[in-house]
């Protein structure tokens, strides 16, 4: 390769103690089930109410 080119190939594989499988091609359940469209919006609402909490 070049001298500004980098290859990564991966040498292991993630693996769940729970279900024994990984995530791949499966995903992960949101803590909070909303609509993709409203994810966005629903994280900053959360995240500032929750700051807002911690700030007293």
């Amino acid at each position: 390769m070049g001298e500004h080119v980098l290859v990564a190939v991966p040498t292991a594989r993630t693996v769940s103690t729970v279900t024994g499988g990984n995530w791949e091609g499966v995903g992960v359940v949101p803590d909070i089930p909303v609509p993709a469209g409203q994810a966005l919006d629903t994280a900053l609402d959360r995240a500032l109410g929750a700051a807002r909490n911690a700030a007293g």
